[in-house]
């Protein structure tokens, strides 16, 4: 039995052909990177961020302080209290680059409600930043 792909010419003949034709569909099309996302959406996101990333120790740590806008980061002190809770934001209120939402917690622990916050935030470069994110008294 005769082996076609060994046979110099139709080797050149099927590297030629089969090789960016296996490129060109294995590849898929660029995506972008956020398509079209409502603006009340992105803004819950960081509602939602928040009640992802303060559960575990280490985000709590390394990706919480990046929510908030520079300058509006919560304070090593306050930063832990942060996992005490659960967040569900309601719909927020837009105002120009900025907005709000009010935030229902829910302790960890007890899964009682530990009340509602308002939580600002603002467009920076594009991005939602927390401004203020307030907890309730201890």
């Amino acid at each position: 039995m005769r082996n076609i792909y060994h046979e110099p010419g139709r080797l050149a003949v099927w590297t030629i052909l089969f090789l960016p034709a296996v490129a060109v569909l294995g590849c898929d099309p660029p995506t972008t990177r956020d398509p079209y996302v409502p603006t009340d959406t992105k803004i819950l996101r960081l509602v939602s961020d928040m009640d992802d990333f303060a559960q575990t120790p280490r985000e709590l740590k390394d990706v919480v302080p990046r929510l908030f806008a520079p300058g509006c980061e919560p304070s090593a002190e306050t930063l832990p209290r942060y996992a005490a809770y659960h967040y569900q934001g309601k719909r927020p209120v837009q105002s120009g680059d900025s907005a709000t939402v009010a935030v229902t917690l829910t302790d960890v622990k007890t899964g009682e409600s530990a009340g509602e916050v308002q939580w600002s935030m603002k467009t920076i470069n594009k991005v939602w930043k927390l401004t203020d994110a307030p907890l309730p008294a201890k």
